[in-house]
């Protein structure tokens, strides 16, 4: 698989804290059908609370997501249905 990547944000703040410039550019940096993709969801939010709201703020801007070990895409209709089952599960879409 080959990913080609336009933006590159690295964050060395904690997947715990919100206060992460990075993170946060990235986010009011996305625009319609860009993807952000992490390694892991834990990279991303260790907060349920704060992932929840991360997942709101790109589906906002027309966006998709990846994280690449759990293997989570919502890019297309096909993966954001076979993915939304298992999100709900684990209280991240509704």
């Amino acid at each position: 698989m080959v990913f080609a990547f336009g933006r590159i944000f690295e964050e060395h703040a904690s997947g715990g804290r919100w206060d992460r410039p990075e993170l946060h550019r990235a986010l009011d940096q996305l625009r319609e059908r860009d993807v952000l993709v992490v390694w892991k969801l834990d990279r991303l939010s260790r907060s349920l609370k704060f992932l929840l709201h991360i997942l709101e703020q790109i589906a906002e801007a027309n966006a998709g997501f990846r994280s690449l070990t759990e293997h989570v895409d919502t890019t297309t209709a096909c993966t954001a249905l076979q993915h939304a089952w298992p999100l709900r599960i684990i209280g991240i879409a509704s």
